[in-house]
Formats: C-alpha cells, structure tokens, sequence
C-alpha cells in the first residue's frame, strides 16, 4: 500500500491521539483502569463518590464509630441468623450490600429466581409507614428488603 503525504500524516496523528488517549491520566478514555482478575480491562469504572461522615454526636454502638453516608460496613451489621429458607420475587429486586437503599448494589433478584436466607437485619424502613424494617441476609452476600420478596 502506498500513502501519499498528507495520507502518512493523518496515519501518524490518528496513532498518535490513539496512544495518548489508551494510555496515561486523563487521556480520551477517561480514568486508567484497572484489570479484573481475568486481566481484561472493565469497560466502565464508575467514579469514587466522596462519603460524608456521620455528624458528630450521632448515636452509635459503643465501641463503634458512625458508618460513613451512602454505605453501610458488613462489619457494623447486627444479623440474627434463622433457619434457612428461599425467597422468591415478582418484580426484579436489587440485592444491596447493606439493609438500606444508600449501599451500594450487589445485583439483584428476578421473577422466576430463588435466594436461600440465612440471617435477617435490622435497617431501613423501605415502604414509608409500614414499620417494617427487615433485611434478608442472602447466603450469597448481601441484603435484600423483606416487604418486596416472597417466601417459597
């Protein structure tokens, strides 16, 4: 193949921009990152969200210290275990990382699926009103809120 000057130029200057942007911070793509596990590169990263600590003279566990907003350590989290049972949806739910809707989402439950529950939590009041505060404990990690989900 032949290419022309101006042909060679515009090759040169799309590889050029092509390396720049692939490689190094705030290149065309966006942030660098980083390989799962099977060293694939992720085709999104989801930018890290600044978390507000609790204010000061919030009620916490003695011995404890306030879980930062919009996550809930698994460390902080009282769960009774209970005779395992499955559950079942008739809308898709999400499964979360914490018993609240400000943890992050871990996946979720769809009509036709069944999760096994191992241990309940106290959290958040989902349905306003109800007084219903019961997270399921999935054996497969995470919570799920017991007003949307369906004993089998």
């Amino acid at each position: 193949m032949i290419l022309r000057p101006a042909g060679l130029i515009l090759a040169i200057t799309t590889l050029a921009i092509l390396a720049w942007g692939c490689g190094g911070n705030g290149g065309l793509l966006g942030d660098e990152t980083t390989p799962s596990p099977s060293g694939t590169p992720p085709i999104f990263q989801r930018s890290p969200v600044a978390r507000t600590p609790a204010p000061t003279g919030a009620a916490t566990s003695p011995g404890t210290s306030p879980a930062p907003t919009g996550q809930t350590p698994a460390a902080n989290i009282a769960v009774t275990p209970v005779t395992a049972f499955e559950i079942t949806v008739t809308e898709a739910v999400l499964i979360r990382e914490g018993p609240a809707t400000d943890t992050d989402p871990l996946g979720g439950i769809y009509p036709g699926e069944r999760k096994r529950v191992t241990g309940q939590a106290l959290g958040q009041e989902v349905t306003a009103g109800s007084g219903n505060r019961i997270w399921y404990q999935l054996e497969e990690g995470g919570f799920v809120y017991s007003g949307l989900v369906q004993k089998v």
